[in-house]
């Protein structure tokens, strides 16, 4: 029986989403049995090809790219409960530049296999990740303000419901918006699947947004070809999109929301939408 132990992953989630997962599955096809390693919160990305699941965190989510800095180093002890076996893994970002170039993928549609436990409006995730690298950490200064929150979504919360997924150490609960951080993967892809629209800043909950068909409003510093990503790079299902690059990081709650109006309003016939 050929088997193939693929990790542990231990870098960003949007690289996990749109490169990693969808990569192992395609290479899953090759073998009798895939066993994957990463996060524990993981595990429904690998649901549907792996036969066995193995959790291992490293212990923070410090990371960059397939990196993660500062965490304990993996001890090999999940491999070993597998001689035999075909390892493969990915733990440095120069080991992933030219394996990205090559790598094939097979993406699934994701949420819609999952009932949830109730349904919203919006999906909104409010990004706070911490200052790992100190006050200058270049991550933390892409956390929209949390009054810029609470003014979008105290006033969304008037006409629809609004749901604030994420992880609670990674993201905030905007004023007028129901927390579901604590809901696990699955239940937050099914809310992003039956959702109208999903709002936030560049991050892997709004790539996970593209793969479970959730139309979004998504703002970025237009450089190194991110907005690319969720116009046709990182967009396998053509999910609508409305990429904010006016202002970078720090648009105003009026052009946010002039975003979602003009993806609710159906007027939006393109894929993507850039507004610069």
């Amino acid at each position: 029986m050929r088997t193939l132990v693929a990790g542990p992953f231990v870098g960003e989630f949007g690289w996990e989403l749109m490169g990693w997962q969808a990569h192992i599955r395609h290479r899953s096809r090759g073998y009798d049995r895939t066993v994957a390693i990463s996060r524990p919160e993981m595990e429904y990305l690998y649901r549907d090809f792996c036969d066995r699941f193995e959790p291992w965190s490293p212990g923070t989510w410090h990371t960059q790219g397939y990196e993660c800095t500062g965490g304990r180093p993996y001890d090999g002890a999940i491999h070993a409960r597998y001689p035999g076996a075909d390892a493969f893994a990915i733990r440095r970002n120069r080991d992933a530049v030219g394996w990205v170039r090559e790598a094939e993928w097979e993406y699934r549609r994701l949420g819609l296999d999952v009932a949830p436990e109730r349904t919203f409006d919006l999906v909104v995730h409010a990004r706070a990740i911490p200052a790992f690298a100190g006050p200058e950490d270049e991550k933390a200064q892409r956390n929209w303000p949390a009054d810029d929150w609470n003014r979008l979504c105290g006033g969304l919360a008037r006409r629809f419901s609004v749901a604030a997924i994420g992880r609670p150490e990674l993201a905030i609960v905007p004023e007028g918006a129901v927390d579901c951080r604590h809901l696990p993967l699955d239940q937050q892809c099914a809310l992003l699947a039956r959702a109208r629209c999903a709002i936030g800043p560049s991050s892997g909950p709004m790539h996970l947004a593209a793969l479970c068909g959730c139309p979004h409003v998504v703002w970025m510093k237009a450089e190194q070809g991110i907005p690319a990503r969720y116009a046709r790079d990182w967009n396998p299902f053509q999910t609508k999109v409305c990429i904010l690059t006016r202002d970078a990081w720090r648009p105003s709650p009026q052009l946010v929301l002039d975003g979602l109006r003009h993806l609710l309003s159906g007027r939006q016939t393109a894929v993507a939408t850039i507004t610069q």
